[in-house]
């Protein structure tokens, strides 16, 4: 079992290893040093050992997130960690992403951003963790089958427009707004379709980017879906980390048709953090949304009240 997690400034201890040579590809780009290239390999439980020996290796064991000879390696798990890390950082930016490029590219490049008011350590009660929340379609509150105890809403929304300005005012752009209606009798429209019949099997996901439709598609599959950004794939021994292999996988789109620039620049930031993804899953009268990455969960329905979640 793991030592407790510890408090670590990302910054100093990043760019210490960067500047210490002492992993292959981890290098300065300018003599500035204010751009470094970050080897970004696609990891995997079993990957060979001599390709554990990396900078997210070496984070986890100085977050204590990993114990050599007591841990199980998990390389997938050690490069989620650092990558969560540097994207909460407001002292990192990433610049360029070759793992979005075809053919892929495996690495990233950052930019050292000047110093900010805040020190940046990792706060553990802030890491990518599962997080359960239930929107529900009537008052009546159920345990879900799977995934542990139900996290309560944070804070409540007064109507469907204080919703819609929440998402208008965040900075970056928001993030993808996924449209989730059951179908059946009852057809109501709001801003995400929650729509209530008996039985609840299907889902009709509609994938916006800042407003405007990238996908849609019908899931019909009784277990639910896992919608996530990349190429990690599930499999029996990663339950943990990608949910369970019944799955449907549903892929968000590309950033491709996204003309402005800007735009494309933070959607794919925010699409880099959905690689793990998010699980939506039916149980009786009740959605439920199972957070496997760092993301943001809004919703709407006929319930008397009005919430959200985020992470």
């Amino acid at each position: 079992m793991s030592a407790p997690p510890r408090r670590v400034r990302l910054r100093p201890w990043l760019l210490a290893q960067v500047s210490s040579c002492r992993f292959s590809g981890l290098q300065w780009l300018d003599p500035e040093l204010r751009l470094f290239r970050v080897p970004w390999k696609h990891a995997t439980r079993h990957s060979p050992p001599e390709q554990e020996d990396t900078i997210f290796k070496a984070w986890a064991l100085e977050t204590g997130k990993y114990q050599e000879g007591l841990d199980e390696p998990d390389p997938a798990k050690w490069k989620a960690n650092l990558r969560c890390a540097l994207n909460k950082s407001r002292e990192f930016q990433l610049k360029y992403d070759g793992t979005k490029e075809t053919p892929v590219q495996p690495y990233k490049i950052y930019e050292v951003c000047e110093h900010s008011a805040g020190a940046d350590f990792v706060d553990e009660d802030e890491e990518e963790m599962p997080n359960m929340m239930e929107l529900s379609l009537n008052p009546r509150i159920s345990d879900p089958p799977s995934f542990g105890p139900v996290v309560p809403m944070s804070s409540d929304l007064q109507d469907r427009g204080g919703l819609c300005n929440g998402l208008q005012d965040l900075n970056p752009p928001p993030a993808p707004m996924m449209e989730a209606s059951s179908m059946g009798q009852n057809h109501q429209t709001c801003k995400y379709d929650l729509l209530s019949s008996v039985p609840l099997t299907d889902l009709d996901l509609k994938v916006q980017y800042r407003g405007r439709t990238a996908a849609s598609l019908l899931v019909s599959n009784p277990q639910g879906c896992r919608l996530y950004a990349g190429h990690l794939e599930p499999s029996p021994d990663q339950v943990e980390l990608f949910g369970p292999v019944t799955l449907q996988q549903v892929q968000f789109p590309g950033t491709s048709e996204i003309q402005n620039q800007k735009q494309k620049f933070y959607t794919d930031a925010l699409l880099d953090v959905m690689d793990r993804g998010l699980i939506l899953e039916l149980w009786e009268q009740d959605l439920y949304a199972v957070r496997l990455c760092q993301c943001k969960v809004f919703w709407s329905g006929s319930s008397a009240s009005m919430t959200s979640c985020k992470a």
